[in-house]
């Protein structure tokens, strides 16, 4: 009842009896969140742990013929002027009378400036093939004596004066002298094989480097002579053609081939230091060398056979050897190697033989002592490296 009253005074006053409610309402649902948010968060959750890395796969050093400090060019072509010193000689001789000995030296010089060009290739690291040629014309002298050796003989002979003389030892009867006018070229094709590839004083520096490397080839050395302008030097007038007179003999024009020919062997070495600087030398040998030279006398042989007009009419043969060496200092640039050196080649010829063709149709034969072709001299020279 007593509620009654109180509700009918609130709406005698204008207040609706539910808002009591609703402020209770109100209270809990105000309140509600607020309780919530002072209640702590739940803590984060930890990161789940990252899996072991897999261990790193061990490198395997890289073999010498896959090291880029091993490595070759491809292709070297090189050109050099090379200032030689040279000549060559033959000497033939004839037993007459048993230990009498009468004989002929020929020596023609040959001093000149001959540029050899020369190509490389290096298929693979290991090997590589080189051709050469090489060629020059100059001018030189000619010197010709004829001799007699007879160190035990004490015969007594008739000379076509009438004179007579004792053999000597050795004595120059007659000698002879021309000017030579010459052209020489030399070929060579060699392969090279690497056997030696070290650095042998520091193996973490590539500066420091040696090369060996062997060789085989086959090789030509040619020089022909246009002898002129003969003129008779010494004549004792003893033995040789004794009415010849002191002074020049006209219309002389001879000339002579030299040929040497066949296969070498050897090797090459190469050491570079710092500073772009390496040292090079090359050592050729051949046993088995073939000679062969042809002249021609115009004067149809005046002082041995008449000889028969056409030429040659005269011919050497023998077997010889043939040693070659080199020594260099170069220093590269990029693809650019400058060089610079001495070289040597040496031919010797055992005995043979020289064959003349004498106007008669007959083919006499004089020994040949020997023949032996010489040039040496400085070199300077370029290469480009591909």
């Amino acid at each position: 009842m007593r509620l009654s009253c109180c509700a009918a005074l609130l709406l005698c006053l204008g207040v609706p009896a539910s808002a009591g409610r609703d402020e209770g309402d109100a209270r809990l649902t105000v309140e509600s969140p607020a309780r919530r948010e002072a209640a702590p968060a739940p803590p984060p959750a930890a990161p789940a742990p990252a899996p072991p890395a897999a261990p790193a796969k061990r490198q395997r050093a890289p073999r010498w013929e896959e090291d880029e400090s091993f490595k070759r060019e491809l292709l070297t072509l090189r050109a050099r002027a090379w200032f030689t010193i040279g000549s060559v000689d033959t000497r033939i001789s004839k037993v007459i009378d048993q230990d009498i000995l009468i004989g002929e030296t020929e020596e023609r010089g040959s001093n000149g400036l001959m540029m050899v060009y020369s190509a490389e290739l290096a298929p693979i690291r290991w090997l590589s093939g080189e051709f050469q040629y090489g060629e020059d014309t100059h001018k030189g002298s000619y010197s010709d004596r004829y001799w007699v050796h007879s160190p035990q003989s004490s015969l007594l002979i008739d000379t076509a004066n009438g004179a007579t003389w004792r053999y000597p030892d050795h004595e120059a009867d007659l000698a002879f002298a021309a000017d030579a006018r010459s052209r020489r070229d030399w070929v060579a094709g060699t392969i090279y094989a690497r056997i030696i590839d070290l650095r042998p004083w520091r193996v973490d520096d590539p500066v420091w480097h040696e090369t060996l490397d062997v060789a085989a080839g086959y090789e030509r050395f040619r020089q022909y002579s246009n002898l002129t302008h003969l003129s008779v030097t010494v004549n004792q007038g003893k033995y040789f053609s004794p009415a010849l007179s002191p002074g020049p003999i006209a219309g002389f024009d001879s000339g002579y081939s030299a040929v040497w020919s066949g296969p070498h062997i050897g090797f090459r070495n190469e050491i570079a230091v710092p500073g772009g600087f390496s040292f090079d030398s090359l050592f050729l040998w051949s046993p088995f060398m073939s000679y062969r030279g042809e002249g021609y006398d115009n004067m149809g042989g005046m002082y041995w056979y008449p000889l028969r007009d056409s030429g040659p009419n005269y011919v050497d043969t023998a077997k010889g050897t043939a040693v070659h060496f080199q020594l260099g200092l170069r220093w590269d640039w990029r693809m650019l190697r400058v060089e610079a050196g001495y070289q040597r080649f040496y031919f010797y010829s055992r005995t043979g033989s020289r064959t003349f063709s004498a106007a008669d149709g007959s083919i006499p034969n004089m020994q040949l002592d020997f023949a032996t072709a010489e040039i040496a001299g400085a070199y300077a020279g370029a290469s480009v490296r591909f």
